[in-house]
């Protein structure tokens, strides 16, 4: 499958602050860096980096934020051309992580995200339609998030991010073609305990019966569950890798869509998967 991949959501410039220790309410000694974020930025400069032509359509100011962006999607040949830009301050969002490197809190300012509107959606339907696979970004408001998954007719990628947003999945599962999420999201959005093999079959079966075409779950050390309605199984993470931690995620998403495009089986897919997780959790991010 040839083409373009089209992602729609946030882009951001972190603050971010990671402990060296435990985390406690009287202070924190750590490392603070300013850093770019976004789940629709950080996956479309995954996807370029994995070879694949991306058109990234997000929101941004005029500020020095926004140049940060812009710069980096350029470094890695990603399309922003058909992004709104607007006389407003870029998002920002400040993260602190605990010793192992998981976010624990996040406060997002996203305001110049709500300027894609249904009217401005409307407007790149074409483009959106046109791409081979298209990834929408659960935090966008519940109801542009339901406009743009009714009317996307490529297939749509989603990532459940959070608890808090897989809840606004539950009546939209119908539209979506692909669903990762870690084994708390899914609870949640299925209303139990996954804690044996047995359940994430069921867990994911639900989804399925729903209208996805393929689901996902990501289980830490426990590696990647999958199912299909066909093909249900497993893959192997290995003891060393942590699939949720903050950024191994973006870069499982980022395999199994380039899996899809590529035409590679869903089995195929979690492998490559994990693989993604190995090699971003090798690398200078631990």
């Amino acid at each position: 499958m040839s083409g373009y991949v089209a992602v729609i959501g946030g882009s951001h410039v972190a603050l971010s602050g990671s402990s060296f220790g435990k985390l406690c309410s009287e202070g924190n000694y750590g490392v603070v860096s300013l850093k770019l974020g976004g789940e629709a930025r950080n996956l479309s400069e995954r996807l370029a980096m994995l070879g694949s032509n991306v058109k990234l359509i997000t929101a941004l100011g005029k500020d020095d934020f926004a140049a940060k962006i812009k710069a980096a999607c350029d470094a890695y040949g990603v399309d922003y051309s058909a992004s709104l830009t607007i006389d407003a301050p870029t998002s920002v969002a400040a993260e602190l992580s605990d010793e192992s490197g998981e976010n624990v809190y996040r406060v997002f300012d996203y305001r110049v995200l709500r300027n894609l509107d249904i009217q401005f959606l409307s407007q790149r339907l074409s483009l959106l339609n046109g791409s081979s696979a298209c990834f929408v970004d659960v935090e966008f408001d519940s109801d542009k998030l339901e406009y743009l998954l009714k009317n996307v007719t490529s297939p749509i990628f989603i990532d459940t991010v959070s608890v808090r947003s897989s809840s606004k999945l539950r009546p939209l599962l119908p539209y979506i073609h692909t669903v990762k999420a870690n084994k708390a999201e899914l609870e949640n959005l299925v209303g139990f305990s996954l804690e044996n093999e047995n359940n994430i079959l069921a867990a994911t079966e639900i989804l399925l019966h729903g209208g996805v075409k393929n689901v996902f779950v990501t289980c830490g050390k426990q590696g990647i569950w999958y199912n299909d309605g066909t093909h249900f199984g497993h893959a192997d993470a290995g003891a060393a890798v942590i699939v949720n931690r903050s950024g191994a995620g973006v870069a499982v998403e980022a395999a199994l869509i380039k899996s899809f495009i590529s035409g590679l089986s869903v089995d195929e897919a979690a492998a490559e998967g994990v693989k993604a997780a190995l090699e971003y959790l090798s690398a200078a991010h631990i």
